[in-house]
């Protein structure tokens, strides 16, 4: 068995469960599993993301799927201070939308 890893003194105040209490994303609706973690991978993941919101300047606002792509990258990614307006946000849209 490996030893343990030391935590860095940035990371000693990090905790464990980050991702499912700060990280908002769509719930699970019908069979549509594969588009949710599709979603994930590129609207969440640290490197995708980044490479996303680069790509967003360029894209085209009148398309809508990227128009919402774009407002979850940029003020959707983690809760704020209005959780029921972030899960609200959630709520309305889903995957068959």
């Amino acid at each position: 068995m490996p030893p343990k890893r030391k935590l860095l003194p940035d990371e000693q105040n990090v905790k464990k469960d980050f991702c499912t209490k700060n990280l908002l994303f769509p719930g699970q609706y019908g069979t549509t599993c594969w588009f949710n973690a599709l979603l994930l991978c590129i609207l969440y993941s640290q490197r995708s993301r980044k490479l996303m919101i680069k790509a967003s300047r360029d894209w085209d606002m009148k398309i809508k799927v990227l128009e919402l792509f774009k407002y979850i990258l940029k003020y959707k990614y983690v809760r704020t201070k209005k959780p029921t307006k972030d899960v609200k946000f959630f709520e309305t849209i889903n995957p068959e939308m």
